[in-house]
């Protein structure tokens, strides 16, 4: 049997999820040497993967070449287009792609990926125009967006900037979930505020969040990378929060042996969760003598 488009548009889109632009552009010649006329669904394959290396230059020929082939452009090509301008931090041309999709109406994804270009750069009021046109499309703000605004701020250490998109989805009525409590204090940990951390878990509380065990982990980070004078008092009082939270795991474990050290992590795990640190890390003796 010669092979169809369906069998090209197979084997490209496995390369494409696997990261191999290269390889799937490959294909895509041989199936137009074939004569065999591409669809969307394979140009989006290669354009996807393009993005996810961030390649904008390969995307917009991609853009162009699905143009050419007398193909529109879907929302699956234009969030992937917008995820490159994204993870290059160019939220002017990510905002311009956005208002001129036309016909195509864009979703939580699409307005996730421009906001996180805004907010990477630290543009505060960039992310309220973006969030307000995405209200008035009807596109509700969700909190899978707020986690990724909340992680670009992180990334640029912005923490004013973080709060006040926090609060601007709170007023939107997206409820965070622990992991948007733990990625704005993360934004925290970044510039070194551990004692941010004691307000965000009450807000958590207040909220009906269960703190993650990954929220105590980067607490403990935030006491080591200020360099506490006190670090041994400070990390007992993490790790008996996270205890009386049953959020003690590997992740809390290694953050604590990070800060002081396995030997003394051991001694505070005991005596402060009842845990010991061989179990809860998975760790048996010759590993963690190395």
């Amino acid at each position: 049997l010669s092979p169809n488009v369906t069998h090209y548009t197979i084997a490209i889109s496995s390369l494409g999820k696997r990261g191999l632009a290269s390889d799937a552009e490959q294909w895509f010649s041989k199936m137009q040497e074939e004569g065999i006329a591409p669809d969307i669904t394979c140009c989006n394959s290669i354009l996807h993967a393009w993005a996810r290396l961030g390649d904008v230059e390969r995307c917009e020929k991609w853009m162009a070449s699905i143009l050419t082939a007398g193909l529109a452009p879907d929302i699956v090509s234009y969030n992937s287009m917008l995820h490159a301008h994204a993870t290059q931090g160019d939220a002017e041309r990510a905002e311009d792609l956005l208002r001129s999709m036309g016909d195509v109406r864009p979703n939580a994804r699409t307005f996730t990926a421009v906001l996180s270009a805004f907010a990477r750069g630290g543009d505060v009021e960039g992310v309220a125009r973006i969030m307000q046109f995405a209200a008035e499309l009807g596109v509700p703000a969700d909190v899978i967006m707020l986690t990724a605004v909340l992680g670009a701020f992180a990334r640029c250490g912005d923490v004013e900037g973080a709060r006040a998109a926090f609060r601007a989805f709170r007023e939107r009525g997206v409820e965070p979930d622990g992991r948007a409590f733990s990625t704005l204090a993360q934004v925290h940990a970044g510039i070194g505020q551990p004692e941010a951390f004691p307000a965000i878990l009450q807000q958590q509380k207040a909220a009906g969040v269960a703190p993650s065990s990954y929220f105590f982990a980067v607490w403990l980070e935030a006491y080591r990378t200020t360099g506490s004078s006190d670090l041994d008092a400070e990390a007992r009082a993490v790790v008996r929060l996270a205890a009386e939270n049953s959020a003690i795991d590997r992740g809390v474990a290694l953050a604590l042996v990070r800060a002081v050290g396995r030997d003394h992590a051991a001694v505070v795990l005991r005596e402060e969760a009842d845990a010991d640190v061989e179990i809860v890390m998975g760790a048996n003796k010759r590993r963690g003598k190395r």
